[in-house]
């Protein structure tokens, strides 16, 4: 009996095992369509920014994902498999997405089931039409961020504007008649056929937004990646570290920024001891900064070069991204690799408009030797400074 026990105990033992190993292989084969919607996505060994690069994906490319964890997902685009940031991956029309959540998901944020409260209703007497100017905006189900994120729209995407609550609108997207939300207004262009959205109700705060008033009397925070006992990146050819490139850069930006009236303050100097990343917020925070710009040159795995600006918040962050990523990218240096999504702690944490910058690749033989150079630096740092200035002049 004893014996027969034993028997049936490990045939149980095994049909149980199939069955695990069964399920994870149909949900790890769960594949899905996803297109890419940032100009150039990095692809990850790791579901986190620490992981090592293996890879870039351009705006436009189709992927197979197949795993979600923390807002990382895990993908496959030919031989090219691993991580990338979940929101610049958007819904292929050939598909519904509906990626397979891990244990570790993140479970989604608190949503208001009323969102219908205070809302401003558009004159009907003509079409209110838009367009999206954000490389990935999130469609949402009520006009916050803590609602829930139904999908991205891709830059140029067409909407018609129904509702306006505070700074964000409800619309519709014109070329899939099921896909409405809400979104922020910051990131879209009305339309020439438009008519005047209702102001929001004197009892719904508004956020403070630039007044155009200039640059003048700005606080700028400049953080110099890095630093004593951290330095960085290595570059490949002449050993350059990266701390005192940022260092250097770093002075060069203060100088054009306060030629331009602004208050600059610096994250650390070039006796520094190690500034940790939560004091570098606090020195944003502390002193109310109007802008915070994180200096750093990049690294890969791969063959790459040029520039890359990123940001956390759309709303806080990316229209800051793309003012100084435009002025990067009229430099004939190198070329600009545009603005991305990056889950950094200086950017995550801070909130004040906030921007990592990273101005070259040392991984790069080519790239290092124009960037330790002084006369490119001094021409990033006047790029950097520009599009400050072009931000505050909006």
């Amino acid at each position: 009996m004893l014996k027969f026990l034993s028997r049936a105990g490990m045939l149980s033992g095994f049909v149980l095992l199939v069955t695990l190993l069964y399920g994870f292989v149909a949900q790890a084969a769960d594949y899905e369509n996803a297109v890419v919607s940032a100009d150039t996505l990095s692809v990850r060994d790791d579901g986190s920014v620490q992981g090592k690069v293996v890879g870039f994906l351009k705006k436009g490319e189709t992927v197979r994902a197949y795993e979600e964890s923390y807002g990382w997902i895990r993908i496959r685009s030919g031989k090219l498999e691993g991580w990338v940031a979940g929101q610049y991956l958007i819904k292929s029309s050939s598909s519904n997405l509906t990626v397979s959540k891990s244990k570790s998901s993140e479970a989604s944020p608190k949503k208001s089931t009323d969102t219908s409260t205070k809302s401003q209703t558009v004159s009907k007497k003509s079409a209110n039409t838009g367009k999206v100017t954000a490389d990935a905006l999130r469609l949402r189900t009520g006009p916050s961020q803590e609602h829930k994120v139904i999908t991205l729209l891709s830059m140029g995407t067409k909407v018609d504007i129904a509702n306006k609550q505070g700074e964000w609108l409800q619309v519709q997207v014109r070329a899939k008649a099921e896909e409405q939300g809400w979104v922020h207004s910051s990131y879209i262009e009305v339309g020439d056929d438009k008519v005047e959205i209702a102001e929001a109700p004197k009892d719904v705060p508004e956020k403070a937004v630039n007044s155009g008033s200039g640059i003048k009397g700005k606080v700028i925070v400049i953080d110099p990646g890095h630093g004593e006992g951290d330095p960085g990146t290595v570059g490949v050819s002449h050993e350059t570290e990266e701390r005192n490139l940022n260092m250097s850069t770093s002075l060069y930006l203060a100088e054009e920024l306060r030629a331009l009236g602004a208050k600059v303050i610096l994250t650390r100097n070039e006796k520094s001891k190690a500034v940790s990343l939560a004091n570098r917020v606090q020195i944003s925070e502390m002193n109310k900064a109007d802008a915070f710009v994180s200096v750093h040159y990049n690294s890969a795995t791969v063959p790459v070069s040029g520039t890359l600006t990123f940001y956390y918040s759309e709303e806080k962050d990316m229209r800051l991204a793309r003012k100084i990523e435009g002025r990067l990218g009229k430099m004939s240096d190198l070329k600009s690799n545009g603005i991305s999504f990056g889950d950094y702690h200086v950017l995550r944490n801070n909130s004040r408009p906030s921007v990592l910058v990273e101005l070259g690749f040392l991984s790069n033989p080519a790239d290092e030797s124009i960037i330790r150079t002084k006369s490119y630096q001094q021409k990033a740092a006047k790029s950097v400074a520009q599009g400050l200035n072009d931000y505050f002049n909006e």
